[in-house]
């Protein structure tokens, strides 16, 4: 199976999508697609599984759990990237490697898995971490710097879990052959103390974790002469005392060492992964493009937002998120964004693009919403109690508009003078000489109001 077929399967596999959708998610034509398609049902009808089913222009593919199962475990499809994860992680957790048993063992040719490890070389070059070659064994390596040779393995065992659900056959295996096997109740234990700590866990926060516990299963000493220094510099002695006091006899030092980590990863993330440093510039001309002024909070979220996509596109971890096809194609500020990235140099998927346009949106309402304005909503019929409660929540939602609610008839007899507002609702159709927009759900008002908001902002740049 192709890389393309498996990225199919394993995007269909996440959400069913419009082939207009799953193109711009592959990058590749819609012959091309056919084509992949028809060969992937050849080869799921040859295994027994579910094919891929195109209703309305919309792909699906269900796999149960067992048959999911069957599949990842089954398949020998591997990029190059998967490729040289696996031996990576193989070569720093074993200490050596054999390049002819790894060949059989991925089944390719001796030049395929030569040029494989260049690549490797490569970035343990970069971590000053020698390769050298010993007789009978194989390839070996030298550390000349502990944190070096932790922090390229941390990078890649994050790889394998970011991407856990769908790892094929062998790369799968062999984390799990290496990982601890109490993960469970590991993280069972995390879970309990965070909802003590009352915060919220994220995904990217618990793949993290279960990264720091293969490490401290794999090297016994990792946390002594890596994580331990981390202590040195924290700061919130709330979140320390409560777990290194209230919860000490409850679990182990390296689950709560790990776990409080993690806490001060949620708090202070943006220094854990130096975004600060890594992402300040292009956060200040994303905000020149846009012409948006952040909050610090607002900028962080931005700034871990990015720095997520990219790391996704790097080790080629495809977030998948669905949308209207509709929208995404006539979606103003996607267009902005995707010209925002190309002319930054910077390549993310598309998935990854919706949301930071999700933050795009919320932060180009945010920025209209210091504004006054005021709104006329038109309805049919007014239930007084209906209406004093909507009025409100609307006032909530939108607290320095001034929002007026008037019968239709009022327009009917010329009551009311189109400049008044800068923006005219209505739940009936008036005639096409009148400039409002019509709605026919509480839900879409809100909605129109939103995109309203947007268009003035747009309205303001030059973009």
């Amino acid at each position: 199976m192709k890389a393309v077929s498996y990225n199919i399967i394993k995007i269909l596999l996440q959400h069913p999508l419009h082939k207009n959708i799953l193109l711009k998610y592959l990058n590749i034509n819609i012959l091309t697609l056919k084509n992949t398609i028809i060969e992937i049902n050849q080869n799921l009808i040859k295994s027994n599984l579910p094919t891929i089913i195109e209703k309305d222009s919309v792909y699906s593919l269900i796999f149960n759990k067992k048959q999911r199962t069957f599949f990842y475990s089954s398949c020998n499809c591997y990029s190059q990237e998967q490729r040289c994860n696996y031996l990576l992680l193989k070569f720093l957790v074993q200490k050596k490697i054999n390049l002819e048993n790894e060949r059989i063992i991925l089944n390719v040719s001796r030049s395929t898995i030569n040029r494989d490890f260049l690549i490797i070389k490569k970035k343990l070059d970069f971590y000053k971490i020698t390769v050298i070659s010993k007789q009978w064994i194989g390839l070996s390596y030298e550390i000349n710097d502990i944190s070096n040779f932790f922090e390229v393995l941390l990078e890649t065992l994050m790889i394998f879990y970011s991407d856990f659900d769908y790892l094929p056959g062998i790369l799968k295996h062999y984390l799990i052959e290496i990982q601890p096997k109490n993960l469970k109740q590991y993280l069972k234990n995390i879970f309990k103390t965070y909802e003590i700590l009352n915060i919220q866990i994220g995904d990217i926060t618990v793949k993290y974790l279960l990264t720091l516990k293969t490490c401290f299963h794999l090297f016994e000493n990792f946390y002594l002469k890596t994580i331990l220094n981390y202590i040195k510099t924290l700061k919130n002695k709330n979140y320390y005392n409560l777990i290194f006091k209230k919860l000490y006899f409850e679990y182990n030092f390296t689950a709560k060492l790990s776990v409080y980590i993690a806490v001060i990863i949620y708090d202070t993330t943006f220094k854990t992964f130096y975004l600060e440093n890594t992402f300040s510039k292009i956060i200040d001309k994303y905000c020149n493009y846009f012409q948006l002024k952040l909050s610090k909070n607002e900028r962080y979220l931005l700034m871990f937002a990015f720095h997520l996509s990219i790391y996704r596109y790097q080790n080629k971890i495809i977030n998948v998120k669905n949308v209207y096809l509709e929208y995404s194609l006539n979606s103003k500020i996607l267009k902005s964004l995707k010209h925002f990235f190309k002319i930054s140099n910077i390549e993310i998927y598309y998935g990854d693009l919706l949301e930071i346009e999700d933050y795009t949106k919320y932060f180009l309402i945010s920025n209209e919403l210091k504004n006054k304005k005021s709104i006329l909503i038109l309805k049919k019929e007014i239930n007084h109690g209906y209406f004093l409660n909507f009025k409100k929540k609307l006032e909530n939602f939108f607290p320095k508009f001034i929002i007026t609610f008037k019968p239709i008839i009022y327009f009917q007899f010329n009551l009311i003078l189109n400049n008044q507002y800068d923006l005219i609702l209505s739940d009936v159709m008036l005639d096409n000489n009148t400039k409002y927009k019509f709605y026919s759900s509480n839900m879409e008002l809100i909605y129109l109001i939103n995109e309203f908001l947007i268009e003035e902002h747009y309205s303001k740049i030059s973009l």
